[in-house]
């Protein structure tokens, strides 16, 4: 009885059907807890209200070459290049 093709294959069949239902099983219970281990997370590329991008641009400076009258000159003069931070070196 168990040389029976048919009977083969109807036990093909339904080990292949219960592999097949517990791994949707393990996706459905792995997303449920990747879910809950998120939750109140949120993707930057997803939300809608992204902020504006502001300039980004800096320059590395060394202001104590100048003197306190000449300081607002030069940095007037870099803001009006357009950058919008300043790095300087502090020697402690």
């Amino acid at each position: 009885m168990m040389n029976s093709p048919f009977l083969r294959r109807w036990i093909i069949f339904l080990t292949s059907c219960l592999v097949l239902l517990g791994s949707i099983g393990a996706i459905l219970d792995r997303r449920s807890a990747q879910a809950e281990a998120t939750r109140g997370w949120e993707l930057a590329t997803e939300v809608q209200a992204m902020p504006y991008h502001q300039s980004t641009g800096g320059v590395n400076v060394e202001l104590t070459q100048y003197a306190p009258d000449e300081l607002d000159a030069q940095l007037q003069a870099i803001d009006g290049f357009g950058f919008t931070w300043l790095r300087q070196t502090v020697y402690w």
